[in-house]
C-alpha cells in the first residue's frame, strides 16, 4: 500500500511507509501526531487488526485489535477522543472509543433503530452526528442522530436529509459548517441545535471516479516542486503564505 504526506508550509508531497499489515478499505484517522489504520480487508477477508503510525519516528506499530472485524468503518475525533462506528445490520450501531494511553477499546454507546444503522459519522464540538438509512433500506432520504460524548445522551434530529449519490457520506466539518461534495454539486450546511440547515450551493467536483473528501491547509501558490542543485540535492525553499483549502481527493478507478 502506498502512502503520501504533504506539509502545509511547502505543499511538497513525500512518500510514507505503508502499514505492516497489507489492507484496503480500512479506516484511517489522525490524532495527536499519529495516524491510525483500523480494520479493512485483506485477501477478500475482513480483518480486525489495527496499527498506529508515529509521525516523528516514521514507524508503524500494532495496537490492540478492533473489537470485531470491520471494513470502511466511520470514525471521528471529538474532544480529542477517538470514536469508531461499528454497524450490525439490520438495526444496531455500536460506537467504540479507542484510548491510546491504555491501548484499549471501550464501548461508548449503542444505538438501535428498526431496519436502520449508521453509515457515516462526523464530529462537532461534543457531538457525534451519525447518518443512517431511512426505512426499508432507503439510502436517498437518510435520517440523523446526535450523540453527545459529554452527557452520553442521544438526540434524533428532525426531518430527512437527501443523500443523492451518497453525497451525505462525504460530509466534512469546518467551524460550524458541514460540506458535502459530489460531482454535480457541493452543499454547505450550518450546524444548528436541532439539525443541519442548508446554507448555500456551489459547483461540484467535475471529474469521474470514486470520490473522498478531506480538509487540507495548502499554500496559496499551490503545490511546490522541489528544485535540485547540481549535486542532486534539494535546495532550500522560501515558505509561502498558507490558506485554508477544501480539497476533494478522487482516486481514479
Amino acid at each position: 500500500m502506498a502512502a503520501f504526506a504533504t506539509t502545509r508550509d511547502s505543499g511538497v508531497w513525500t512518500a510514507l511507509p505503508g502499514p505492516q499489515q497489507p489492507r484496503y478499505d480500512f479506516t484511517l484517522l489522525g490524532h495527536e501526531g499519529r495516524l491510525y489504520a483500523i480494520g479493512g480487508e485483506f485477501q477478500k477477508r475482513t480483518i480486525s487488526t489495527a496499527e498506529s503510525y508515529d509521525a516523528e519516528t516514521g514507524e508503524w506499530a500494532f495496537i490492540h485489535p478492533a473489537p470485531r472485524p470491520v471494513a470502511s468503518a466511520a470514525c471521528a475525533v471529538a474532544r480529542r477522543r477517538i470514536f469508531v462506528c461499528f454497524w450490525k445490520p439490520p438495526d444496531t450501531t455500536d460506537i467504540y472509543e479507542y484510548v491510546p494511553l491504555k491501548d484499549e477499546w471501550k464501548l461508548a454507546t449503542t444505538m438501535i433503530r428498526p431496519q436502520s444503522y449508521g453509515h457515516c459519522m462526523v464530529a462537532h464540538r461534543d457531538n457525534l452526528y451519525v447518518m443512517r438509512n431511512g426505512p426499508s433500506d432507503d439510502f436517498l432520504r437518510c435520517l440523523m442522530d446526535c450523540y453527545n460524548v459529554t452527557t452520553g445522551q442521544w438526540t434524533a434530529l428532525t426531518g430527512q436529509y437527501i443523500n443523492s449519490k451518497g453525497a451525505l457520506f462525504t460530509a466534512m466539518i469546518r467551524g460550524d459548517s458541514v460540506f458535502t461534495v459530489k460531482h454535480m454539486l457541493t452543499l454547505e450546511y450550518t450546524i444548528a441545535g436541532d439539525g443541519w440547515k442548508p446554507r448555500r450551493q456551489m459547483k461540484g467536483f467535475p471529474k469521474s471516479g470514486s470520490l473522498w473528501t478531506c480538509l487540507l491547509r495548502l499554500p496559496k501558490t499551490g503545490p511546490v516542486t522541489p528544485q535540485l542543485d547540481p549535486d542532486g540535492k534539494e535546495e532550500e525553499m522560501s515558505l509561502p503564505d498558507t490558506s485554508e483549502g477544501f480539497v476533494a481527493a478522487t482516486p481514479q478507478l
